[in-house]
């Protein structure tokens, strides 16, 4: 895959869902059972987690496409620029033959 553009909603989610996992583990005295629960917590946010990666995935192909659109136009304008540059300097040679 291509470099991101983004840093990415994703990469944020997963840094806000790890630091909360580790406080929850940091806390004492969570009681019986907390281990499950805190596996019931993931399973349930993985399709979360998952929907936020596609999001982000699309976004940095939208992102990429409008940055080669970009790209093409600037060669496109250099382009224009640089043939204008050339048929003033055409004109002015020719200018000068005939004066």
């Amino acid at each position: 895959m291509a470099k991101k553009i983004t840093e990415g909603i994703y990469e944020l989610y997963c840094n806000h869902h790890e630091n909360m996992l580790a406080q929850y583990r940091a806390k004492p005295d969570k009681g019986v059972g907390a281990e499950e629960i805190l596996e019931q917590f993931r399973k349930e946010k993985s399709l979360e987690k998952y929907s936020i990666l596609q999001a982000d995935r699309k976004m940095d192909r939208k992102l990429e496409k409008e940055k080669e659109g970009s790209a093409v136009l600037i060669r496109t304008e250099h382009g224009q620029d640089v043939q204008m540059f050339i048929n003033d300097q055409h004109v002015r040679i020719i200018r000068r033959q005939n004066s």
